[in-house]
């Protein structure tokens, strides 16, 4: 990423040029050229911060042209850093072998550097030349909203939006089979396991047991446990029919009543597992997709009536599917609420669902390009844990910080900063919170597994 190694390329600047042990070994010929190239390095990461582009295919060959640019600077830097601590140590004993290598050095490194800058200077010719062509789109600016507005945390409410008659269709099924549901108040307990695609029979029964309070010899404890009573269980995004053999003899039927719901993305594994059960296929109606975005994005309040009728198409063109409603939720949350900027993230969609045969992704990329450029990074940073991993929000800000990932702020410690981008990426949907402490601060995340695919 372009912005990622933009960032502590500008660092490791400030930092040689503010140092007052480097700067008395710096020539002045790379003292003028670490300043020039600090403000070519300044004019991207202003350029990436602010602006959109509508031409990605260019600007995606731009980002790689900048990156191994600054990938370079910073290789010829940290090296003439390592030469330059060894001089200032040598040089307070007049070593003149010392001095006339740093010479000869010297050089060569303002050469390299001088070439980098020319890329550079070649690069921001380019970019002035798209504004000129219009290629490159300022939008509006992000995070402002109308006095008073306020955000539905998501994050907060678990309630299982537009799906309470397909709920109710399979609570109440007459099977006696136990692939199914009867009403809530029908049991005498209740569990929930996802199953995933690295799925973990210990980690699924321990789910399980953790769910009705048992905890101990695992399967033998889960079957006494669920033994004669009536129970329901849930068995969250499976992938695999091994799965299925793998647990579902843990589950004692008495013909009482009790069910297993077992949900799932493949067809194959749903008639593996249901055997004569009728699958239930669940997808969100235009008026529950729209129902759903309109509360991601404005939560009590109602949405203004001149973005309704975009809002309902964006909602429709969803093809009602939840991750992806929510996930433009928090796209059209973090952004300015007029028609114009809503027509276009309407268009966008559309160009999504029409252009590939794999809508659904091509949706949440939609909502990638439009992260902000310091989000990207980090949000991409996420993909290094496992699937369903739960990550404490200390060691993945103390990570990011680690790889340079985070925007100095002169009034903010980097850690401070980096918990803000925590809370950005999680109003836009884009990650998903599991703890918090007693004053609402996020304390464990995680990402959805097709998030992390993408």
């Amino acid at each position: 990423m372009a912005y990622a190694s933009l960032l502590p390329l500008t660092q490791t600047l400030q930092q040689i040029l503010h140092s007052d042990e480097q700067c008395q070994v710096l020539h002045q010929t790379e003292e003028q050229i670490g300043r020039s190239l600090l403000e070519k390095v300044r004019f991207f990461l202003s350029f990436l911060e602010d602006h959109s582009q509508k031409n990605i295919e260019t600007i995606r060959c731009l980002e790689g042209r900048i990156r191994m640019a600054a990938y370079e600077a910073e290789d010829i830097i940290e090296t003439q850093i390592d030469i330059s601590d060894q001089i200032v140590s040598e040089s307070k004993n007049n070593c003149e072998k010392c001095m006339e290598f740093r010479r000869h050095n010297l050089a060569k490194k303002c050469r390299n550097l001088q070439k980098v800058i020319q890329d550079l200077d070649s690069i921001s010719e380019q970019v002035v030349n798209m504004k000129e062509r219009n290629d490159v789109e300022i939008l509006p600016p992000r995070n402002t909203f109308p006095a008073g507005s306020s955000k539905f945390d998501s994050s907060k409410n678990n309630d299982m939006v537009g799906f309470d008659d397909d709920l109710m269709h399979l609570l109440n099924s007459k099977s006696s089979q136990l692939l199914g549901w009867e009403a809530l108040y029908h049991f005498h307990t209740s569990a929930w396991t996802t199953i995933s695609q690295e799925y973990n029979v210990q980690k699924m029964l321990t789910d399980l047991l953790d769910s009705t309070s048992n905890i101990e010899n695992l399967a033998e404890k889960l079957y006494k446990y669920l033994k004669g009573k009536r129970y329901r269980i849930v068995l969250d995004d499976m992938w695999d029919t091994k799965a299925w053999d793998e647990v579902q003899w843990l589950f004692p039927d008495d013909n009482n009543g009790s069910r297993i719901i077992l949900t799932t993305r493949l067809a194959d594994v749903a008639v593996y597992a249901g055997s004569s059960i009728a699958i239930h296929h669940l997808s969100l109606s235009p008026e529950k997709s729209w129902n759903l975005l309109q509360q991601t994005v404005f939560g009590e309040e109602c949405c203004p009536c001149e973005l309704e009728e975009i809002g309902k198409q964006i909602a429709k063109n969803c093809k009602g599917l939840p991750l992806a409603l929510v996930v433009i939720g928090g796209l059209l949350y973090k952004c300015k609420r007029t028609h114009d900027y809503w027509m276009y993230i309407k268009q966008n969609v559309n160009s999504a669902v029409s252009g590939t045969d794999d809508q659904f992704m091509e949706i949440l990329l939609l909502s990638y390009n439009h992260l902000p450029y310091h989000l990207r990074a980090c949000f991409l940073y996420m993909a290094v844990f496992p699937e369903d991993y739960q990550i404490r929000k200390s060691e993945l800000t103390k990570l990011w910080v680690a790889e340079g990932f985070i925007k100095p702020d002169r009034s903010k410690s980097l850690e401070a900063v980096a918990e803000k981008y925590v809370e950005d990426l999680l109003d836009r949907n884009m990650i998903l919170a599991h703890e918090r402490s007693y004053t609402g601060k996020i304390k464990v995340c995680s990402i959805h597994d097709l998030m992390r695919d993408l």
